[in-house]
Parts: C-alpha cells; sequence; structure tokens
C-alpha cells in the first residue's frame, strides 16, 4: 500500500471517529469554497449554475432569488430556526449557522420551471422536504448551502441537492 493511501485511509477513520461523538446540529456543515457562479445545485440530477440573483431581508424572514440560462429559477426563504427563532435577527446577530427546516411553515425552497410555459414547484407541497443551512453574512455577502424536492400541484418533483450560494445584497 502507498503512503499516501494509508494517510487519506487515517484521515478517513479519524474524521469518523470525531463524527460519531457529535451531535446531529455539531454536523452541520456548509463550506461555500471556489464557486465560478453566485449558485451552483445538482437539479433533477443536472448541474446548475445561476448566473445572477439576490438576496434580502423580507420582515422576519430571508430570502434568495437566483437566476440561471437554463430557464430554471431557484427561490429559497428562511423564516424561522429550529428553535423558532426569526431567521433576520439570527442573521443580524451573527447567529451562525442557522439550519431551517424547507418542508414546513419555517422555510421554503422553490422551482420556477419555465422551459414548457411556467410550472411552479415547492419544498412545502405534499411530498415535500429540505433544509438550508446558512453558514455566514460578510460585508453584505450571504454564504449558504441548501437541498430540497420540492412538488407541483400534480406532485411531480423534482430534486435540488448540494447547493451552494455566496450573493451579495
Amino acid at each position: 500500500m502507498s503512503l499516501k493511501f494509508l494517510s487519506k485511509t487515517s484521515l478517513l477513520i479519524t474524521a469518523s471517529s470525531m463524527l460519531m461523538g457529535c451531535s446531529d446540529e455539531d454536523k452541520v456543515a456548509c463550506v461555500v469554497d471556489d464557486m465560478d457562479a453566485v449558485a451552483t445545485a445538482m437539479v433533477d440530477g443536472s448541474p446548475w449554475a445561476a448566473n445572477g440573483g439576490m438576496w434580502a431581508y423580507a420582515g422576519s424572514a430571508m430570502q434568495v432569488s437566483l437566476e440561471s440560462a437554463v430557464s430554471l429559477t431557484l427561490g429559497i426563504r428562511g423564516t424561522i430556526d429550529a428553535a423558532g427563532e426569526p431567521v433576520a435577527e439570527l442573521m443580524e446577530s451573527g447567529a451562525f449557522p442557522i439550519v431551517v427546516d424547507l418542508g414546513d411553515s419555517d422555510g421554503h425552497g422553490g422551482v420556477t420551471d419555465l422551459r414548457n410555459g411556467i410550472d411552479a414547484y415547492a419544498s412545502t407541497q405534499p411530498g415535500g422536504s429540505g433544509s438550508l443551512t446558512i453558514a455566514g453574512l460578510n460585508d453584505g455577502v450571504l454564504t449558504a448551502c441548501f437541498e430540497y424536492v420540492a412538488a407541483n400541484d400534480e406532485g411531480v418533483v423534482m430534486e435540488v441537492r448540494d447547493g451552494k450560494v455566496r450573493i451579495g445584497d
């Protein structure tokens, strides 16, 4: 065996051992590095990238709108965290990371598909679920990770996985 293989194996075992002793809250990790776009994700198994967008406070919530060249827009809204605290207040106080359930009234993940007319999908529809982890806010630049399953009125779902965003206000 090579030294490189043994080194990687040792690192993996050490990391796994450390995670076993952590609570689920401690395991939440959102790393947004080396992005060539405002946001990236896998949408129904295909790579997706935003070519524009914005984030803003919406009352006590936070909202992100992301546009792409492939006529799929993503919208994400965080209203309250798992403890029931308003997301905007948590962000303003610097209480990161902030984890939001996107499958109920705590938050929302949406996809608007404009490729063949207009079709809207939401994580709050039956069959939907997901999460948003807001990692930080520095000089007006929001960093976050997200993933969700969004359903339309007919029960058709779109999966958004491995989503990452770094966007200024």
